[in-house]
């Protein structure tokens, strides 16, 4: 049993150790820059399973927060320190509006919080003109993580989606954004999709990175399963339809072990220079505080395998977006990007699908841009973080990123090489 560290302490450690990596050249580039957390009040009012009233959902009275990192370059100012925790800053407004340019969010993706960003945080904020933060999504990390008197797995995929999404509209209007840029990895790019539907006047661009829930579930999906895996699929899938989460799992006991083997798969990348800080953060992550809304995501949003409910290819035709939908994958990334680039090929050919009937003639499909960055799989911001830097510096001013393969500064052959983009 390993030593237990809170995910406060976690994620500092964590976040120190990527500012340090950047500040020393371990990327392959260097950055000096500031990370400042702090908890954003997100009001009450937001709906929860309940098992005690008719409808089976109640109003949560209690006030929530959305826990929040802001990096930026530093100034060498007196008391510009590299880590801080401010429990006031949001009180200095014009900390937040510093820039006329568009405010960049990151969103983390399934049993993940802000953390898994602290490799490629600072070379965003050198890279882009506008603010850089991240968010731990409602019911995960270090943001509220509510109880409820029924089970979060009894919520519809529509009702999972706005407690999620009414959790982000509600830190734009508290940062005072007119508009924001979406970056989401995983299911954190399914939510910035369903954001922009919700919400489009408040986004300007939409960046995912590996995104799940994209595809169809393929016909006789569990069937298949059952047949590759004869004895552990039926457990797996008893498991997933009566909506065990995961983070019970970890708790009943193997959390040290798992996190420390999962996290040995990056140790050695130059980044990760004490990898243990890794493994503590997502083993706090995982196994403290309350298994709320962001422990059962997989269940609500997700069918096995990461199959949405509600897929994404169905609704993205339905976006009415002022700038591309830009979607990034590692090039060994398990979320197929196949599926992406075939529906950036329906969308670019409209007037000969059956997806033409879905839209106005007025409200033209939005196009989609695939690009993929080497050297890394699905955990890209672990993998290759300055390749992921660039492809989304680029997406977000507005450089064309379809095709385009991203090395970043650093590989394993080739530790002093950058490509900036290439076309496939």
């Amino acid at each position: 049993m390993g030593q237990t560290v809170s995910l406060h302490d976690a994620e500092h450690r964590l976040l120190e150790m990527g500012l340090q990596s950047w500040q020393n050249g371990l990327v392959g580039a260097t950055a000096d820059a500031r990370i400042v957390t702090f908890d954003v009040p997100v009001g009450s009012g937001y709906l929860a399973p309940s098992a005690k009233v008719t409808g089976g959902v109640v109003a949560l009275e209690e006030e929530l927060h959305i826990h929040t990192a802001r990096c930026s370059l530093r100034t060498g100012e007196g008391g510009d320190a590299p880590l801080v925790a401010a429990k006031d800053f949001l009180a200095n407004r014009e900390t937040l509006t510093a820039t006329d340019e568009v405010p960049m969010v990151l969103m983390h993706g399934y049993g993940s919080g802000i953390g898994i960003f602290s490799a490629m945080l600072p070379g965003m904020a050198a890279k882009y003109n506008g603010a850089v933060y991240a968010i731990d999504t409602l019911g995960c990390g270090l943001s509220s993580r509510p109880t409820a008197e029924g089970y979060w797995t009894d919520f519809s995929v529509r009702q999972a989606e706005d407690f999620f999404v009414t959790g982000i509209e509600r830190w734009r209007q508290a940062m005072g954004f007119e508009k924001i840029n979406l970056v989401g990895h995983s299911i954190g790019g399914y939510l910035a999709v369903t954001y922009a539907e919700r919400h489009p006047t408040h986004v300007d661009h939409v960046v995912t990175i590996g995104c799940a829930g994209v595809p169809d579930k393929p016909e006789g999906f569990e069937d298949k399963l059952r047949s590759r895996f004869p004895y552990l699929a039926p457990v797996a899938i008893s498991l997933w339809n009566i909506g065990v989460s995961p983070f019970n799992v970890m708790r009943w006991g193997p959390g040290h072990t798992f996190f420390n083997r999962y996290a040995r798969r990056w140790e050695g990348l130059p980044w990760f220079t004490e990898i243990d800080r890794l493994k503590d953060y997502l083993h706090a992550n995982w196994t403290q505080h309350e298994v709320s809304a962001g422990g059962y995501a997989h269940f609500t949003l997700l069918s096995l395998a990461a199959y949405a409910r509600d897929p994404l290819h169905l609704r993205i035709p339905n976006l009415t977006l002022g700038n591309p939908l830009r979607m990034i994958y590692g090039e060994t990334d398990w979320m197929n990007p196949d599926h992406a680039v075939a529906l950036r090929d329906k969308l670019a050919h409209m007037k000969d699908d059956k997806l033409a009937q879905m839209k106005d003639a007025s409200q033209p499909p939005p196009t989609v841009e695939v690009a993929r960055i080497r050297h890394g799989g699905h955990n890209i911001p672990l993998e290759n973080p300055t390749g992921l830097v660039e492809a989304i510096s680029a997406a977000l001013c507005g450089v064309v990123v379809d095709n385009m393969v991203y090395d970043g500064m650093w590989s394993p052959s080739e530790p002093e090489t950058s490509t900036a983009g290439t076309s496939e």
